[in-house]
């Protein structure tokens, strides 16, 4: 590592970007053998950096393998997707939620204090602060005007899964939409990765 380093001339600030993996999971599948023992088979999935693209990480369930072969492994996949140079293009275009915390969302690199509201037309800041000033049917109009062009609403209720409003889903229902409730963190990632997937998505965020 250190020498491959050096042979590469790397910054100081890239080498410890490189020296940890970005996740680690760790797994125990715990069986009853033959003679009545429990047996205890562990696996390891890590997955070292994303700036290049995809993260094929090392997924290995064997006696022999440690997390320390499957950290090299994922490693070697970030070095392999450098060098193919199979960097996905982004869409400019494309809404995505970078981070969220401390009472907003950092969103294509800017920062939005309290709710949002992220639909394909753009991202607005609207003045409910919680789930409760739903309970009327008092959606943002923006919500309403595309109704007919979503395919469903993410409805992220805070740091805690909450259901919407019976009278909210009602007045959702009638123009035709519906919504899924989840807490704000579960929001922010599957609204992403819909958006990537091409479906046409909405979500109305509350801060965690």
């Amino acid at each position: 590592g250190a020498e491959a380093a050096d042979v590469l001339g790397l910054t100081p600030k890239l080498r410890d970007v490189l020296i940890s993996p970005f996740r680690v999971v760790k797994v125990v599948v715990v069986t009853e053998g033959d003679d009545g023992r429990l047996l205890h088979h562990r696996g390891f999935r890590v997955q070292h950096n994303r700036a290049r693209g995809p993260m094929k990480g090392g997924l290995r369930y064997h006696p022999s393998v440690d997390e320390h072969e499957a950290t090299a492994l994922a490693n070697l996949m970030t070095w392999k997707t450098a060098v193919m140079d199979i960097t996905p293009e982004a869409n400019p275009n494309l809404i995505q939620v970078e981070s969220y915390g401390d009472g907003g969302f950092r969103i294509n690199g800017r920062w939005f204090k309290g709710t949002v509201c992220l639909l394909p037309t753009g991202i607005s800041s609207p003045k409910i602060q919680n789930l409760s000033d739903l309970a009327d049917g008092n959606w943002p109009q923006d919500i309403l005007d595309l109704s007919e062009e979503l395919d469903v609403l993410l409805v992220g209720t805070g740091a805690q899964m909450q259901l919407v409003p019976g009278a909210a889903k009602s007045a959702l229902q009638a123009h035709g939409l519906h919504c899924e409730p989840m807490n704000t963190g579960a929001g922010c990632r599957t609204f992403n990765v819909l958006v990537l997937d091409g479906r046409k998505i909405g979500a109305l965020l509350f801060p965690q």
